[in-house]
C-alpha cells in the first residue's frame, strides 16, 4: 500500500484561541481529517485508522462524541492516556524541524515560518514515509523493552 501523508494545517495561534479547545479541533481539523479518510478509505477499498495522541483536544467526551456523528469513532485506534507516543508523525515532525533548523537564513518571521513548515511538509515524500515505518519495529521494542518508560525516540 502506498504511504501517504494527510494535509497539513497550520493552527494560528494569533487568529484563533492559543490551545486547542475540543470545540475548536472538531470545527477546524477533524473535518479536513475526514475528508482525508474517506479519500483514503476509498482508494485502499478497506477502511483505515484514525491514530491520535493523547492531547485533551483528541480526548475528551464532546470529541468522542463529534466522532460518534460522524460515524468515525470505530476507527480511532485506541490510546492510553500518558502512553508512550508512538505516531509516526511525530518522526515527520522532528525531521522538518531540522530541516527548518539548519536553513539559512533561518526564517524569523510568521509567515516565513509557516512558509518554510509549508515547504518543509510538502517535500516529505514516499521514501521518507517508508523510513518512519520501517524502524516502527524498533520503536515498539524499545517501548516494550523500557516498560512503556522513556526512550530515544
Amino acid at each position: 500500500m502506498r504511504k501517504q501523508k494527510g494535509p497539513l494545517i497550520i493552527w494560528d495561534k494569533a487568529a484563533m484561541v492559543k490551545t486547542i479547545k475540543s470545540a475548536a479541533y472538531c470545527t477546524h481539523i477533524v473535518p479536513h481529517l475526514e475528508q482525508f479518510w474517506y479519500e483514503r478509505s476509498r482508494e485502499v477499498n478497506d477502511y483505515v485508522y484514525i491514530q491520535q495522541d493523547g492531547a485533551s483536544a483528541h480526548r475528551s467526551k464532546y470529541t468522542k462524541d463529534y466522532y460518534q456523528q460522524r460515524g468515525l469513532l470505530a476507527y480511532l485506534l485506541p490510546w492510553i492516556a500518558c502512553s508512550p507516543d508512538l505516531n509516526l508523525i511525530e518522526g515527520v515532525w522532528r525531521r522538518m524541524k531540522g530541516r527548518i533548523n539548519h536553513r539559512i537564513p533561518h526564517p524569523q518571521t510568521n509567515e516565513a515560518i509557516k512558509a518554510a513548515i509549508l515547504e518543509e511538509w510538502n517535500a516529505v515524500d514516499e521514501d521518507d514515509l517508508n523510513y518512519l515505518v520501517l524502524g516502527m519495529a524498533d520503536r515498539v521494542s524499545a517501548v516494550r523493552n523500557s516498560n512503556g518508560g522513556h526512550t530515544k525516540y
